[in-house]
This record gives structure tokens, sequence and C-alpha cells, in this order.
């Protein structure tokens, strides 16, 4: 069954080796986009949150040659922080629940 958590924890490993973050990037990205068997106890929001954040890394590019094509792609600094403001706003969202 795939988590809330443990989508968090694919962040927190992506973040934590920056030299594969968009190897660590793809598996969350696989792991939302095919979550059938989701835990539906887990509330909506926090669902939501973490597809919207798999859909945004979308636009993560590593190459800067790749990037310099589409304004809307972004390299590994920007999709850092988008990961850590995620996970800042996913723990918001625990607290106030």
């Amino acid at each position: 069954m795939t988590t809330v958590d443990a989508l968090a924890d694919l962040l927190v490993e992506a973040l934590s080796h920056p030299d594969r973050l968009a190897d660590g990037v793809h598996r969350f990205q696989h792991a939302v986009w095919e979550a059938t068997d989701r835990d539906d106890s887990e509330a909506e929001h926090e669902w939501q949150l973490l597809e919207a954040l798999a859909y945004d890394l979308a636009n993560f590019v590593p190459p800067p040659d790749i990037r310099r094509v589409d304004p809307a792609y972004y390299g590994r600094r920007v999709a850092e922080a988008k990961i850590r403001e995620a996970l800042d706003r996913l723990a918001g969202l625990r607290v106030t629940c």
C-alpha cells in the first residue's frame, strides 16, 4: 500500500543524495502516479499536495543546455527548494489536522 509517509520518505531520500536527485525525483513521481493501492484513510489534501509536486517536478531538468529550451524548466536548486517546501507544508498539514 502506498502511503503519504512512504512518499515523503522518497523525497527525503532524494534530498539526501543530491548527486542522484533526478533518480529520486523519478522514483517519487512513479510512486505517486502508480499509486493505485493508496491508503484512503489518509487526508486527501496530503495526497493532492504530493500529486501537485510530482507534476511540478516534471519541469526539473538537470542538464543546463536542455533547460535553456524552455523557461519553465529548472535545475537542482529549485527542485530541492520545491521538495523542501512540500515537506514543510505536509508537516504543517499534519499538525493542523
